[in-house]
């Protein structure tokens, strides 16, 4: 998984990690972003912190370099600003989608409300005066 996941976890489906032997490895050849956490047990784990919870996550090694270049870069401190906007930006669309939803529901409604007072337009009929008015818009042929 390369250089994201602490070497002393075997990271399962989920997010329960195995315990294993603490790491031998030092502090300061960890990735950037990552501190280790000793959890109640006095066993040294690696994760996001995310309030009380500590999240340990799989990332594919693509995932794993564009978070890595990121923080590289210099626009993000850790590999948890990286994730955390992320999350953000994933809240947002998932709101911005359930406006469009609702936007969408409420424009589907009124259409067949107006529909069921007769205040519908033959489909074929509208279709003929787009026709029309794109035909008007053409240059004409010469020839």
């Amino acid at each position: 998984m390369g250089g994201l996941l602490h070497p002393s976890v075997s990271y399962t489906q989920g997010f329960m990690p195995k315990k294993r032997e603490p790491s031998k490895r030092p502090l300061s050849s960890r990735p950037p972003g990552l501190r280790p956490r000793v959890d109640r047990d006095g066993q040294d784990r690696v994760g996001f912190g995310l309030g009380q919870i500590g999240v340990n996550v799989n990332l594919t090694p693509a995932l794993e370099r564009l978070v890595q270049d990121k923080v590289k870069s210099g626009r993000y401190h850790s590999v948890t600003e990286v994730l955390g906007e992320a999350l953000r930006l994933l809240e947002e669309r998932d709101q911005s989608c359930e406006i469009r939803r609702r936007e969408l529901r409420t424009k589907i409604a009124e259409g067949l409300e107006s529909l069921r007072r007769g205040e519908g337009v033959d489909g074929e009929e509208v279709f003929g005066r787009l026709e029309a008015e794109l035909e008007a818009l053409e240059p004409p042929k010469s020839g």
